[in-house]
């Protein structure tokens, strides 16, 4: 079955449904770029463009042929829509892609060295034997030895009291 009109206005595209739009909507998202260009150089009008929709077999979501009003309205939808996906796209970060840097190229990190491996820590105080700890205070003036017996004291005064709290609920 020839067409009427063997010069077609537009090379016919595969058409990809866009949802929540209709048959013009994605025949004129597919035919974007050679419609903006014959726009832009005023060679055709709607009618033409229509003309070549009906070709197509190109209906509009209730299924009637399409209408000048309604094209012109849906291009300006798709011309938006079109931009948006183009920024998009440019603000999106290529697959594989670099972001500019201003290092060189033959920049490389510095070696470190691994941590120094730090001493084991003594075992934990158990309760009740902090007093009775044989530690070597031969180092300690005679000062520090008696503060440090004090502390001891204290600390082992804290944990009798709390041993007697808790274990005999003597709040």
């Amino acid at each position: 079955m020839p067409d009427e009109n063997p010069t077609k206005l537009v090379r016919r595209r595969r058409v990809q449904a866009y949802r929540g739009h209709g048959g013009i909507y994605a025949w004129l998202r597919a035919h974007h770029v050679q419609i903006a260009a014959l726009r832009a150089a005023g060679q055709r009008s709607w009618l033409d463009v229509i003309a070549e929709m009906v070709r197509d077999e190109v209906r509009d979501q209730n299924g009637a042929d399409p209408v000048m009003k309604n094209v012109s309205r849906v291009w300006k939808r798709v011309c938006l829509d079109v931009a948006k996906a183009a920024d998009l796209k440019a603000k999106k970060r290529p697959i594989g892609g670099k972001f500019p840097s201003r290092i060189s190229p033959d920049w490389r990190p510095e070696v470190v060295a691994p941590p120094p491996i730090r001493p084991a820590l003594p075992a934990p105080v158990q309760a009740g034997a902090v007093a009775s700890q044989a530690d070597d205070d031969s180092h300690l003036t005679p000062e520090q030895r008696e503060h440090v017996a004090r502390v001891k004291e204290s600390i082992q005064r804290q944990i009798d009291e709390h041993d007697r709290k808790f274990r005999f609920g003597g709040w």
